[in-house]
């Protein structure tokens, strides 16, 4: 495969810990090269793990009925960590803990 939606991000995951990636704004990676040719389906090949990786911020690649420009101001916000975690699921539990928005509680308290 060569696009990915992600909720939270992305976790670059190695013996010696990781790199959280947090992508709030574009939840669309695409994966693979930025040239032109064929899309590759998902195969379960270990090499497409080590292709590079680029956040897909402008979503104009697909038969849609908007106009191609997307001009206009456009805010994208990215996160990064290090982590000590080299497994893949608790590294993306991790970037899931970190990406929660805060959230406030009021109490009252009778007399």
């Amino acid at each position: 495969m060569e696009y990915y939606m992600s909720d939270e991000g992305l976790a670059y995951v190695s013996p010696n810990g990781s790199i959280l990636i947090a992508t709030p704004d574009t939840p669309l990676l695409y994966v693979g090269e930025l040239r032109h040719h064929p899309i590759l389906l998902c195969d379960q090949k270990e090499e497409n793990n080590h292709r590079p990786v680029y956040s897909w911020i402008m979503n104009n690649t697909w038969e849609t009925n908007f106009k191609m420009d997307l001009s206009g101001f456009c805010e994208f916000c990215y996160s990064l960590w290090l982590s000590d975690q080299t497994d893949p699921q608790q590294a993306m539990d991790e970037l899931k803990e970190r990406t929660f928005a805060p959230y406030t509680l009021v109490t009252t308290q009778e007399n």
